[in-house]
């Protein structure tokens, strides 16, 4: 919990939050296109906030699991 003072501490909470109430719903099989549909902008949106958070400036500034998290959870 020593991240939360930090922007990105926030921001993860808010994400894993977002993802945990966007998934129970699908898992109970409770109004699933309506949650599709909402966590579609919530993922692109948590996408976008990733780049100017971390500004990276060159390839070799993105490690492998950076890399795989963003592209798979941007999908």
């Amino acid at each position: 919990m020593e991240f939360l003072p930090h922007r990105m501490g926030g921001a993860f909470l808010l994400a894993t939050v977002g993802f945990l109430v966007g998934i129970a719903p699908v898992l109970v099989g409770y109004r699933r296109r309506p949650v599709y549909l909402a966590g579609i902008p919530f993922t692109v949106a948590r996408s976008l906030f990733w780049y100017p958070v971390n500004e990276p400036t060159a390839v070799d500034d993105l490690s492998v699991p950076e890399v795989v998290d963003t592209v798979a959870l941007g999908c």
